[in-house]
């Protein structure tokens, strides 16, 4: 049997297989043999399907078991592609234009009731198409789906790299030091190196400062004026209604020491809030003296250098803290004070009467 030769679209002359036209003659002559043909043909393709499942499930694949599968699927692949273009032939047909039609003419525009109609259409149509649909293909339209919803994820993230790059990518010069442990190291070096008196000190550092390039100057600014610029910005809008529960007193308290413009206190003047009003109770100064004066008097002054603090020479309370708060409330009947009120004003350079702290304060002693 010779293969025929037959007129494509495109004018070539494309040769028919045999078993094309011992099939087509089979249909003309004998339609039930043909019949038969379809359901061997049928049963056929169902046994490649199963196999192809079967050997696709296992985990460990043999290389034989492998190279079927490579063949089952490219074949599938071949039959896949002639049927699409069988059908793309057969829809290019030369399309029909109508005799006074215009192309710029609007479509009519689709009304509420025509999108819910086609909205319903495609909701059945889709029920039906998951009904007939198997375990096996909505497994691999899941895995298809979240593999490109994974590429598209990656590309966002290659496409917003290079932004984020721009904004959080600081220069080798910008960048501190990585550890507060390397940052005292030399800090340490350091000042053993700068003098040692207060004026010399602040001399020498401001002179460093003024001669400095204009980006450090911007990066000791940036360091050292941050909170005084964050806390400020928030009364440089003239047009900011401010009110009295917005402010508290703690927060103001904390912005004025921040406050080297002034700007706090201006904005504080337009709100004209009052001052807070003072209790009667409240404990006076006078009398607060008069408590820290009689923790001075009754301590004693501890000769060694080692105690000495900014807040003056060491003294040694000569009593515990309950004897202290009797004998003063001895002296003093007319003054109300809590027990942890006298604490409180208890003078920093004081130290406590301990078991362990037994030391000999005696001038004889120490010359």
């Amino acid at each position: 049997m010779e293969a025929e030769s037959v007129d494509s679209q495109d004018g070539r002359k494309q040769k028919k297989h045999r078993s094309t036209i011992w099939r087509e003659q089979l249909k003309k002559n004998n339609p039930q043999k043909y019949k038969q043909y379809l359901e061997k043909q049928k049963e056929h393709s169902k046994t490649n399907r199963q196999k192809l499942k079967s050997i696709r499930l296992k985990k460990n694949k043999t290389p034989e078991e492998e190279q079927v599968c490579k063949n089952i699927l490219e074949n599938l692949r071949m039959r896949q592609a002639k049927l699409r273009q069988r059908k793309k032939e057969k829809t290019e047909t030369p399309i029909k234009v109508k005799i006074g039609s215009n192309k710029n003419t609007k479509s009519k525009p689709s009304t509420r009731k025509n999108v819910q109609t086609k909205r319903e259409k495609w909701r059945v149509a889709k029920a039906k198409y998951r009904a007939n649909t198997s375990n096996y293909k909505k497994r691999w339209v899941k895995e298809k789906d979240k593999n490109r919803k994974k590429t598209t994820k990656d590309d966002e993230k290659k496409m917003q790299l290079p932004k984020l790059k721009q904004k959080t990518e600081k220069s080798h010069d910008m960048i501190g030091y990585k550890t507060k442990q390397s940052l005292w190291n030399k800090a340490s070096s350091v000042r053993q190196q700068l003098p040692t008196t207060p004026r010399k000190f602040v001399d020498l550092l401001t002179h460093i400062i003024k001669n400095t390039t204009p980006r450090k100057k911007d990066a000791i600014y940036e360091q050292l004026i941050q909170k005084e610029k964050k806390y400020a910005s928030i009364f440089m809008r003239r047009n900011m209604a401010f009110t009295k529960d917005l402010l508290d007193r703690n927060t103001l308290r904390y912005l004025k020491s921040y406050d080297r413009k002034n700007i706090v206190r201006k904005a504080l003047k337009n709100l004209k809030i009052q001052p807070r009003k003072t209790r009667k109770d409240k404990f006076s100064k006078t009398k607060e003296n008069l408590v820290k004066s009689f923790f001075l008097r009754t301590a004693r002054v501890l000769p060694q250098k080692r105690y000495t603090t900014k807040y003056g020479p060491g003294y040694s309370l000569q009593m515990t803290l309950t004897a202290a708060f009797k004998t003063f409330r001895d002296e003093n009947p007319t003054i109300k004070l809590s027990f942890s009120k006298f604490i409180s004003l208890k003078p920093k350079c004081v130290r406590l009467l301990t078991k362990n702290s037994v030391e000999c304060v005696c001038l004889s002693y120490m010359f």
